[in-house]
């Protein structure tokens, strides 16, 4: 399978060791396991990866961290918003779809600065995220052309991925 460019595994009781030993070069991704070292090996040879979607339930671990090389070419993601702070700084990340975020933390609009790029396309999954605040977004991301603020976002993100 070295010609692999795009991979779906959703079933999370899978563990992600199933990626050990992979060539291929994937230029999209879309799973559902939990960061792990494992997954976290298997990113760092995934180069040519522009497009990752990390559809699982759990938050990014503290014990773990992604190397600040790892994914230079990703510009579109769907991950947990624990997981932002993470993936976005020093990547070109243009177009992010946050799950999972829980009403009654504080938001931190900077996170979504750190990209090299500017942030062109957001979705979300809980309005509180953004209620009542249009001009700080609008000073933030002065270039974004797409918001959706949904609360079944996953569900709208299969929806639309698998049809």
């Amino acid at each position: 399978m070295t010609r692999l460019r795009s991979l779906t595994l959703l079933d999370i009781d899978y563990p992600s060791t199933v990626l050990d030993g992979c060539i291929f070069s994937l230029d999209t991704l879309t799973c559902g396991f939990p960061f792990s070292k494992p997954l976290s090996k298997f990113l760092q040879s995934q180069h040519n990866l522009k497009e990752a979607h990390f559809l699982t339930p759990f938050d990014f671990p503290r014990s773990l961290d992604f190397e600040p090389t790892c994914l230079p070419n990703l510009s579109r993601i769907t991950v947990p918003f624990t997981w932002l702070p993470h993936i976005v700084p020093g990547r070109p990340v243009s177009e992010i779809a946050s799950i999972g975020y829980r009403a009654g933390n504080p938001v931190d609009f900077s996170i979504y600065a750190l990209s090299t790029v500017p942030i062109q396309k957001i979705a979300t999954s809980d309005y509180y995220l953004i209620q009542n605040s249009e001009p700080l977004l609008a000073s933030i991301f002065p270039l974004l052309t797409h918001l959706l603020v949904d609360q079944r976002i996953y569900v709208r993100f299969l929806f639309i991925y698998f049809i």
